[in-house]
């Protein structure tokens, strides 16, 4: 069934009329755990999450060691060279598909000193939501 929360015609399982707040956060619906990734040759990597649907939500986190014992960064979707990150990304209602290309940073960021850190291995978290 439906509930509603400020409505009495709710249109989905949880349909919330102002603002919500969650204790805990929200779980993905998938979670590949930490996995070694690098940028020492081109290639295509392919996640089978198989939740039937295509993902409302897409999140790929980057740490230099496992596990994590320093900052996690997010990795934008789709970059080039410059930003670190997949070069390309597709994805359906079962997998999650994308490619590195030889040589390129798989994550890129500023520190606070103006410093900027690049990395061509680490560790990759792949996080889907329905």
């Amino acid at each position: 069934g439906k509930v509603g929360i400020g409505t009495t015609n709710p249109e989905h399982r949880l349909d919330v009329v102002g603002t919500a707040k969650i204790s805990g956060g929200v779980q993905p619906d998938y979670d590949s755990g930490w996995y070694h990734e690098d940028s020492m040759t081109g290639h295509v990597v392919t996640k089978t999450h198989n939740l039937g649907v295509y993902p409302s939500r897409i999140q790929i986190l980057f740490s230099e060691d496992n596990p994590p014992s320093g900052y996690i960064i997010p990795v934008p979707l789709m970059t080039n060279a410059h930003t670190g990150g997949p070069e390309s990304l597709k994805f359906d209602s079962t997998e999650l598909v994308y490619s590195i290309y030889s040589g390129d940073f798989i994550a890129y960021w500023w520190d606070n000193a103006g410093t900027a850190k690049s990395y061509r291995s680490g560790y990759y978290r792949v996080l889907l939501w329905k």
